[in-house]
């Protein structure tokens, strides 16, 4: 006699937990299928979500709506989990470019960006920074410590009984009726959570993904002193424990793998020192693939043939907030039939 489920979900990174959690909280049976993977984006993540971005200072796409959801069920997620993983930033762009400074100074002036920039100055922030023609104040940035938050969820996963902590065949996977079975499982819906992973999945080919590999680095700054705020300059600079700080990120295309590199080191050490101005120790090195994809838009849906299964996938560096957003949108979606976000939805990305 095989278990019967509402839903398998396959994957447990940031798409994976808020999928998993929005069902669950709608009274849904569910089990996720996943192994630990200590390099998988969700664990090696900044953590940001970012009102403006870009060369160009433009609001992140959907940020209206995105920074106070994800506000707000992150911080619920951490009631419920009775862990600190979420919190409130500032981001100090450190202007180094006469462009950059009148760019954000129009910005500070356009309708809509009033809640975000909160300051544009030609003085410096800090002499603990390099020399620039400027700074600006974003406020409302919001930071999750993904690894921290991901790994408490799990735990949560585990007590419900909702966990499977192995590999997901697809050979396994039986679509021959209304209802999938796999192994000793049968469910409406299989929904494929898989990250960089899903590169790999055979029903899905049609869909485009542009992965890039990520390298960052950990580093000791004691005198930055930096407790609720970020820094924007030639590198990103993210406070995390104590005087230590998430330092990065690079971007490559070729080899996509996970293992890090002399070059994309010595890369991010340059891009700190034309940031900071003081002494810094470097502990330690990672890389990651980011599951992006060509539209820079996640994929959310159905199969267009087999019902059965589906998608959220493809989030790419806004991963933080995406998650939880379109999680509740696709959740909505699947149970109540509720329209996705046409520029999410899958038909928009299938490629014969």
């Amino acid at each position: 006699m095989k278990e019967k489920l509402d839903y398998i979900i396959v994957g447990q990174g940031l798409a994976g937990t808020w999928l998993s959690w929005f069902l669950l909280s709608k009274g849904q049976r569910v089990l996720v299928v996943d192994r630990i993977r200590p390099k998988a984006a969700s664990h090696i993540s900044s953590g940001i979500i970012n009102p403006i971005t870009g060369h160009k200072h433009i609001k992140t796409w959907k940020i209206d709506q995105l920074l106070p959801f994800s506000r707000q069920h992150y911080q619920q997620m951490q009631n419920l989990l009775g862990t600190d993983f979420c919190y409130d930033r500032a981001i100090i762009w450190n202007l180094l470019k006469v462009e950059h400074l009148n760019n954000m100074h129009g910005r500070s002036a356009t309708r809509g960006y009033e809640q975000y920039i909160d300051k544009v100055t030609s003085n410096a922030f800090s002499d603990k920074l390099v020399n620039s023609v400027g700074h600006a104040v974003v406020q409302g940035a919001f930071q999750v410590n993904t690894k921290k938050f991901v790994s408490a969820y799990r735990e949560y996963l585990q007590e419900k009984g909702a966990l499977l902590e192995e590999d997901f065949l697809y050979k396994d996977l039986d679509l021959g009726n209304a209802m999938v079975t796999w192994k000793n499982y049968e469910a409406k819906k299989v929904l494929f959570c898989e990250g960089y992973y899903g590169l790999q999945n055979p029903y899905f080919k049609p869909l485009v993904y542009v992965p890039a590999k990520g390298e960052f680095l950990v580093v000791k700054i004691p005198s930055l002193q930096l407790k609720n705020a970020i820094i924007k300059g030639k590198v990103l600079i993210v406070p995390l424990e104590e005087d230590t700080y998430w330092v990065g990120a690079t971007y490559s295309w070729d080899p996509l793998d996970e293992e890090t590199t002399m070059g994309h080191r010595k890369q991010l050490i340059d891009k700190l020192e034309k940031t900071i101005t003081v002494p810094y120790e470097i502990i330690s090195q990672h890389a990651g693939i980011r599951p992006s994809t060509k539209r820079r838009r996640p994929f959310v849906g159905l199969h267009p043939e087999y019902a059965q299964i589906g998608i959220f996938n493809g989030l790419g560096t806004k991963g933080v907030a995406l998650s939880c957003y379109f999680a509740a949108q696709f959740c909505d979606h699947l149970l109540e039939g509720k329209a996705l976000d046409w520029e999410v939805e899958i038909a928009q990305f299938w490629v014969e």
